[in-house]
């Protein structure tokens, strides 16, 4: 009875290490997202000073709040940033559990 039991164990240890290898074969899905946005508003802000050398203009200070979408709908171009990384941390938490969660396996 004990080489049943030992063969289930192991079976189960197994399973387990096929779902923990799926799981972190999809964890990249968490750290995309917020660095995409990262990445756009660091060249959204390069852009803007590159652009506007000698002073921002009303209309340069405009594209700069529209490349900071969605953080400058909830505050200001200085805390843009941050609430961007959030989003995209936000929607890498949602495509990371959407495509690692399975019917059944709750």
């Amino acid at each position: 009875m004990k080489k049943v039991s030992n063969i289930l164990t192991d079976y189960r240890i197994e399973q387990e290490g096929v779902r923990v290898r799926r799981v972190l074969s999809k964890i990249w899905l968490l750290a995309i997202p917020p660095l995409a946005f990262l990445l756009l508003d660091i060249l959204a802000t390069t852009v803007l000073l590159l652009l506007a050398e000698p002073g921002v203009t009303p209309k340069a200070a405009l594209y700069y709040h529209i490349a900071l979408l969605p953080g400058t709908l909830f505050v200001s171009a200085d805390g843009a940033i941050f609430v961007n990384m959030m989003f995209g941390l936000l929607i890498g938490a949602i495509l990371f559990v959407g495509v690692t969660w399975r019917k059944g396996s709750h």
